[in-house]
């Protein structure tokens, strides 16, 4: 840049000595047209002067235009012209990571937004209800309120496994609803960002009851995460007809 700056001072510098000697020619010239004879002394020395001036013009090294010069540091450089260079690739615009809780049931992976859960803990102890499907475990305190317990893995249609110390219990609320339930898990993994990018449908890798109740799958690890939709699960018809049992007081 700086060679760049010092030439472009000089191609100017050589403009004006090119002007001032035209100048000079143009005013001997029209003197000399005009009839007026000078003294002879003088004469010689504006003869000489404008010899020297144009001699010097002769003698000036020859200017380059802008757009010769930017030219020429382009192959100097071994770029292309200057406003060819490749520009920066723009970025690709990326949501921000949802947090959600990782659990397993029957040896698979599901995941659902951390938004949605109020706590996680050990399995409580649970009051047992007559006449009720196999999926509603019963009813427990949860400091003074009365939470519903759901076996998810029945839920969803899976093998029903026997209590066990990894079990936990999730408790979910629905954010379009004041409603909320207790879902046993088989283990809690974790927490992860997921970005709404990574989400895919999930009808062509999943099959059963549970797919009625995803929001998508994402593929973590060489491993299917399933995604559940809280708001969808405590809104179905299964959880809607023991409502005034279930339901958090």
């Amino acid at each position: 840049m700086k060679e760049l700056v010092a030439e472009l001072a000089r191609v100017q510098f050589s403009r004006r000595i090119l002007k001032s000697a035209d100048f000079s020619y143009q005013k001997v010239h029209s003197l000399g047209e005009s009839g007026y004879e000078p003294a002879s002394p003088d004469s010689e020395s504006l003869a000489t002067n404008e010899e020297s001036i144009v001699t010097d013009a002769v003698a000036a090294p020859e200017t380059l235009s802008l757009q010769s010069l930017l030219a020429q540091i382009d192959r100097e450089t071994n770029h292309g012209p200057l406003d060819e260079l490749p520009h920066a690739p723009p970025q690709e615009t990326v949501s921000p990571a949802v947090k959600y809780v990782l659990f397993t049931l029957n040896e698979s992976h599901y995941a659902v937004p951390l938004a949605n859960v109020l706590e996680l803990q050990r399995l409580p102890h649970i009051t047992l209800l007559p006449n009720v499907p196999n999926w509603l475990r019963g009813v427990t305190n949860l400091r003074g309120d009365v939470l519903s317990v759901v076996d998810l893995r029945s839920l969803l249609g899976l093998p029903v496994a026997e209590s066990n110390v990894s079990q936990r219990l999730i408790v979910v609320r629905s954010m379009r609803e004041e409603i909320s339930t207790g879902w046993i898990v088989d283990r809690v993994t974790g927490i992860r960002g997921i970005a709404a990018e990574e989400l895919k449908p999930c009808s062509t890798l999943m099959t059963g009851p549970a797919v009625s109740f995803l929001s998508g799958v994402v593929e973590r690890d060489a491993r299917l995460i399933a995604v559940l939709d809280v708001n969808r699960v405590l809104s179905s018809p299964e959880m809607r007809q023991f409502e005034p049992t279930w339901q958090a007081a």
